[in-house]
């Protein structure tokens, strides 16, 4: 894959997703730039369809065996551990599990914006979406399949993988985080 420098680092995935998504003519908003929560570090937002994608970008990096994913020392670590745990022959899937179930799930949380610059936001539906390295969409895929999320996937120019949430589920992503977490703080 010639891309491979564009997609190994969380922030050259990022510029590469948002010079990409401009490209193709459409809005991409980024955080600490259009909007102050951390998470997500990407929106894009579809006015004509209204709606609007919450990016949650896994990078090469995230993949690997050191993944951050899986060792950030954060308010999530005990799910990042769980995750590490419960698929501890399939780290690939451990890591992509924990981006759902900690930062994507933040995301969501964190992103509650009525109006961003120019968008009312509030009057159109919010779906989480992750991007991938094309590569890794059938692994991930399989950690979304576990979790039971229903799911769309989209090749966007080759270079990197949308993988789109549905809608209900989406809303409940911070519910299966908050539950993963009560049944770890009361094993």
């Amino acid at each position: 894959m010639d891309n491979n420098k564009e997609i190994v680092t969380k922030n050259n995935f990022i510029k590469t997703i948002a010079s990409t998504m401009r490209y193709m003519g459409l809005k991409v908003l980024l955080s600490g730039v259009d909007y102050s929560s951390p998470l997500p570090h990407l929106v894009t937002v579809y006015p004509d369809k209204e709606k609007y994608y919450l990016i949650e970008p896994i990078s090469l990096e995230c993949f690997s065996e050191e993944s951050p994913r899986l060792f950030k020392d954060d308010e999530h670590k005990d799910v990042r551990r769980y995750c590490r745990e419960l698929f501890k022959d399939d780290q690939k899937k451990a890591a992509v599990v924990a981006s759902i179930l900690c930062d994507m799930s933040a995301g969501v949380e964190m992103f509650t914006y009525k109006l961003v610059g120019t968008y009312e936001l509030i009057s159109m539906a919010k779906y989480a979406c992750l991007a991938v390295p094309c590569d890794l969409e059938k692994k991930t895929c399989e950690a979304l399949h576990y979790l039971k999320l229903e799911h769309r996937t989209l090749n966007v120019l080759d270079k990197f993988t949308l993988i789109l949430i549905d809608k209900a589920q989406t809303a409940k992503l911070p519910e299966i985080k908050k539950f993963i977490k009560f049944i770890l703080n009361n094993k």
